[in-house]
Formats: C-alpha cells, structure tokens, sequence
C-alpha cells in the first residue's frame, strides 16, 4: 500500500503528499471527510487522497 502523509494547512485545509515515481508530490486538499478516515486507516481513502495528489500533480510530471 503507498503511504500518504497528512498535514494540517489551515482552517479545514489540508497539505497530502505522496512518492510518485520516486519523487515526492503534494497538493492542500479540503475534503475532510476523506482525510479523517485515511487517518482511521481506511484504505479505500488513502487510495482516493493519493489519486487526488496524482490527479493535481500531472501538468508537473516530469518526462525523463
């Protein structure tokens, strides 16, 4: 299972990073239903956060 590190940001904000193809990507995400449950240990929302986290980082990927 990839990890995802959770960070407070700000008033219902939050900063998710994760290792994608060994570099370490983030975004701030609002979506605390999500993060409370990752925090849980639910994985059906790690999985969702790090998808978000992809999903904002792709116009960034690098192309080596």
């Amino acid at each position: 299972m990839k990890k995802v590190t959770i960070q407070f940001s700000g008033y219902g904000h939050w900063k998710i990073s994760t290792i994608h193809y060994g570099k370490e990507i983030y975004c701030i995400t609002n979506n605390v239903r999500e993060v409370d449950n990752a925090k849980d240990g639910k994985i059906s929302a790690i999985k969702l956060l790090r998808k978000e986290i992809i999903e904002n980082n792709k116009t960034y990927q690098f192309t080596n």
